[in-house]
Parts: structure tokens; sequence; C-alpha cells
């Protein structure tokens, strides 16, 4: 990604420092008989095949606000780069006569038909919601545990959900710094947002591709409880969510869900379980203490969430126009297996012409997040060429957003 001036300075800081991987970014660091009950009797499959956990020995640790305190300069530093883009913007282009200089940037077709139709009805609907975002990890000092295994390391745990959905709410109710920028000056929607379910909902007028103004309105869910994984589960098994986390989950798992239906873009932020996710719940862990403790076994031979999302987007008449999974590998394990939920999605999206956007290895929470804001300030300000593609193009790692479907 090229940047000039101030935006190179501190993005540049901002990576050299503080790019936290995936799972570490708030430390610094008989299946027939299980069906036939799920179907006929309502008993969930989670209950049964989730193995039993009756010691939890992890140090719960806050969100680092030093964390929160880069990830919002490392944001103002990707919203000043992204306003370097406006040469390839449609709305300033549009009124222009110059359309051979024009097509020499972009496709001026190809992006009027993608953006009317992404703006085709009066309001435009981008729900973001977050997983479970847990991250294991050693820090400090302790004891290790029972019989003082690991002696000297202290096994912890931070959650960054919550602190991130608030991290991206304050950056859209930012006013604009200029008239380049468009993933902001958006306000707060108020009213009661149903059972269990926890977030904020944002709302925008702006000039749609033909001059028309459009109703934008920006859903962020979280799906944590507590800011305390310790709180969030049974203290009988601490496997299972306790009852208000299993609230919360389900209504986030639910509005993802119905996302597929009722959403124009909508984007997962969290862990893909190694392809067993999208994970909306505390992670199923594995016995005794470690730096990962996440029991991705269960999730790689279970794959509930995987076949869920998958059939929620193929029972859909109104799927999404862009579906974006923000997760560690989310192309590969997901829309680009040869398993046959990966070949089903690739079908659907194919199907009902979807915009897809996966990662291509693992990632970091700076790098989703500046991508996040790179991908809504190109939609809004109905972004084309390579200058869309360029709104995504931190690479931290290795990692490269990748697309499937026509970009504009």
């Amino acid at each position: 990604m090229s940047l000039t001036g101030k935006g190179r300075k501190m993005l540049g800081k901002m990576l050299g420092k503080n790019a936290f991987i995936c799972f570490g970014f708030g430390l610094g660091f008989s299946a027939q008989f299980m069906l036939i009950l799920n179907v006929f009797l309502g008993v969930s499959l989670t209950a049964f095949s989730q193995p039993m956990l009756k010691s939890y020995d992890f140090q719960v640790v806050p969100y680092s606000e030093t964390t929160r305190k880069v990830y919002t300069q490392f944001l103002d530093a990707q919203q000043l780069h992204l306003t370097t883009l406006s040469e390839d913007n449609l709305a300033f282009l549009w009124p222009r006569k110059d359309s051979m200089a024009l097509n020499q940037r972009f496709d001026t077709a190809r992006c009027k038909e993608f953006y009317n139709n992404l703006y085709s009805k009066k309001t435009l609907l981008i729900r973001t919601v977050y997983g479970y975002y847990d991250s294991f990890g050693v820090g400090g000092t302790g004891s290790g545990g029972a019989g003082g295994a690991g002696a000297g390391k202290a096994f912890q745990v931070s959650l960054g959900d919550q602190a991130e959905v608030s991290i991206l709410k304050a950056k859209f109710l930012k006013p604009c710094p200029n008239s380049s920028a468009f993933a902001c000056g958006f306000t707060e929607m108020t009213g009661s947002q149903g059972a269990g379910l926890r977030g904020a909902r944002l709302a925008k007028t702006i000039k749609g591709p033909n001059g028309d103004l459009k109703n934008v309105i920006m859903e962020f869910i979280h799906s944590s409880d507590t800011n305390s994984d310790r709180e969030n589960r049974l203290v009988s098994n601490f496997n299972l969510p306790s009852a208000s986390q299993r609230l919360v989950s389900e209504a986030a798992e639910k509005q993802f869900l119905g996302g597929f239906r009722e959403a124009d873009v909508l984007i997962y932020l969290g862990h893909a379980r190694a392809g067993g996710g999208p994970s909306f719940f505390p992670p199923v862990l594995k016995m005794g203490l470690s730096e990962d403790p996440v029991n991705y076994g269960y999730y790689t031979s279970s794959q509930n969430s995987f076949g869920d999302m998958v059939k929620a987007f193929e029972d859909s008449s109104t799927p999404p126009k862009v579906f974006g999974l923000f997760a560690c590998k989310s192309a590969p394990l997901f829309a680009g297996g040869k398993n046959s939920l990966s070949q089903r999605l690739q079908a659907a999206l194919a199907d009902r012409g979807t915009l897809f956007l996966g990662t291509s290895s693992l990632t970091t929470s700076n790098s989703d997040l500046g991508n996040y804001l790179g991908l809504m300030d190109s939609l809004l300000g109905l972004r084309c060429g390579a200058g869309f593609k360029r709104s995504t193009a931190i690479e931290i790692g290795g990692n490269k957003m990748i697309y499937l479907g026509r970009t504009p």
C-alpha cells in the first residue's frame, strides 16, 4: 500500500510496533441419534458434543487501553491514506465530460452497474457481526497451574469484540475530515435492539451513483456478554456458555444468518476456528493449560456453523451484494476448498453474483480493522477500479485480501 506524508509516518509506526496476530489482539501478545434429538426434540447438538471442562485456570486480562489507542490512531492513519484515492471515485467523476480520461482509470460501465445494483433500494443496510473474539496467550508471571506445569508463566485470555465494536463506532461517528472521506459523519440511532442483541446502529444520508439521496444504516453487533471469558461460561462445564452468554451468542448468530436475507453488505469479523466457524460462542477448550487451548479438532470435525452459513446463503432470495469474512485464512478455508461446504459456497456466490472478500492467511486485528475501514470507505464513496482494491491493500505477515466476483 502506498502512503504519503503524515499518513505514511503514522501508519508505519502503527504497523511496526503493533501488528498483533489474529488470535493475539489484546494481550500484546452417534450422529444420526443426535440429529433426531436436534430435529424432533429441539435438543442442542452442542450440549451433547462439547467435552466436559471442569477447571478454568486462565487469568482474565482486560482489553488493553494501549491497544485501543493504537488501533484508533491506526484507523486515523488509514483514513488519511484513503483520501488520496479519491481520483478513482465515481461520485466525483460522474459529472465530468472527459470520458476518455475516466476510462483510463476504470471501466465506467462496470463500476456504474456495480453501484446501481448495490444502491438499488432507498436504504442500504450494512451489517457487521463480530464473532466471539477471544485471545489466549502467555504474559506476566504465574504458577502455570496445578503441579507447577509451566511455572513462571501466566496463561491469559482477553476478549476483543466489544472493544473493537466501540472503536469502529467511534470512528464512524466522527465528523468527516474532508470531502474525500466517507466512512465517517454517521449519527447513532436510538431504540431497543431486541433480547440479547448487543452493539450499535448508525445512520447517514449520502449521494448515490445517480445523484439521488440514499440512506445508509450501519449495524455493529458483538458476541460476548461480558468482557470476562470466565464469567461467560458455565461453572459446571466451562465448555458451555452461561445462560446470559448463550442469549447474546444466539442473538449475534441469528443476526449474522439473517443478514443473508436482510443485508446489502454482510461482514463477519472474528475467528475462523480452522474452518469450523464463524464462531459466536466461547470456544471449546482442550484439557489443561496452553498458550492456544482452543480445541480445533472439535470445530473441524463438526463444521456446524459453516454449514449453517452456507444454508442461509443458499436459502436466501435476497442475498447480500457484498459478503466478507475477515478471519484467518477465510478464503481458502471457506471459499477455496474442495469439500462439499466450500463447493456449495462457491456455487452460491457465483449464482447470486455476490462479491466475496476473504483473507489468504493469518490476519492481524489492525490489518482487519484497516481493510474493513477501507472497504466501507470505498462502498460509501463509490470507489472504482484500482482505487477500490488499494483501499483494502494492507498486508501484514503475507496476508492479502482475496476477491471472488466482480469488483467495481
